[in-house]
């Protein structure tokens, strides 16, 4: 799953082709979607897409490290997560459908840019109770 945000293809046009510098995010979240975003969706992409700041809900901070992400390998341009990424348990209200992730330079719900993002090979409904995660190598990113 993956697709690149204009942010971060206009962060590669700066450091690879401009006088500008490529400028790595200090810190590197996941946010669970209810609808896709887009490539042109800007730092407060969570209005329409991200689930509600709500019921429990938070980004779960996945630092840019080796640590955290393995690839690419055989030059495929992916990347997956090496442990499981667990977000906490949904409180009061359902959360709804989670359909897609991004993977954003904040964890600051609204907030920052998302730099991939996502559909999710089966959706997921997040009801009171339930707790969603991705398991080792489950979160993976491909750029293309």
């Amino acid at each position: 799953m993956a697709a690149s945000s204009f942010y971060l293809q206009n962060e590669i046009i700066k450091g690879v082709f401009r006088t500008g510098t490529l400028t790595k995010p200090t810190g590197t979240s996941i946010a669970l979607c209810s609808n896709i975003p887009t490539s042109s969706d800007t730092g407060a992409f969570a209005v329409g897409h991200e689930i509600s700041n709500a019921n429990g809900y938070t980004r779960m901070a996945q630092l840019s490290a080796d640590a955290n992400w393995l690839g690419p390998t055989n030059n495929d341009g992916r990347v997956f997560n090496t442990g499981t990424i667990t977000f906490p348990v949904c409180t009061t209200a359902d959360w709804g459908w989670i359909s897609g992730a991004a993977l954003v330079d904040t964890g600051l719900h609204g907030q920052g840019n998302h730099i991939v993002y996502g559909a999710l090979a089966t959706p997921k409904y997040i009801g009171v109770g339930d707790q969603f995660k991705f398991n080792t190598g489950d979160l993976a990113f491909t750029i293309n």
